[in-house]
């Protein structure tokens, strides 16, 4: 039996090794993470009168490195880079997605900071020098 012993600790150890030391990546970007439905976007540009908008299906998806813009399909990916502290997203779509499909998401320029102004569980509200983009999670 001591023999059996020996022979099944060695396996034991190398099993529980195994499964607690797998790679899986985590995500550091906290609240920012998730499904986002858009509900309104403010525009600000210089010499015309605000204007909002109400757009029906568009949504933001963030995840690890990646931010995307779908209108249930997805339409643009970028890079991002999350500063918590600071309350910056930094945009770079790698693809040059039309200037004007970027615009219908409040997103004015590529590449591009925007000021996370808010963020909890459910809402979250970015703003660039020209637009306010306002989500809650879906």
């Amino acid at each position: 039996m001591k023999s059996k012993l020996k022979q099944i600790i060695p396996l034991i150890i190398i099993l529980a090794f195994t499964t607690l030391t797998s790679c899986r990546r985590a995500s550091d970007n906290g609240l920012i993470d998730g499904l986002w439905r858009i509900d309104q976007i403010d525009y600000f540009e210089q010499g015309q009168q605000p204007s909002t908008i109400h757009p029906q299906g568009f949504f933001i998806a963030i995840q690890l490195e990646l931010l995307q813009l779908d209108n249930y399909n997805p339409v643009a990916t970028a890079i991002i880079s999350y500063d918590k502290d600071k309350k910056t997203l930094g945009l770079d779509f790698p693809y040059n997605p039309d200037a004007a499909l970027l615009r219908k998401f409040g997103i004015m320029q590529n590449p591009c900071v925007i000021n996370v102004e808010h963020l909890n569980h459910k809402r979250m509200v970015l703003t660039t020098g020209s637009s306010r983009i306002t989500c809650t999670r879906f």
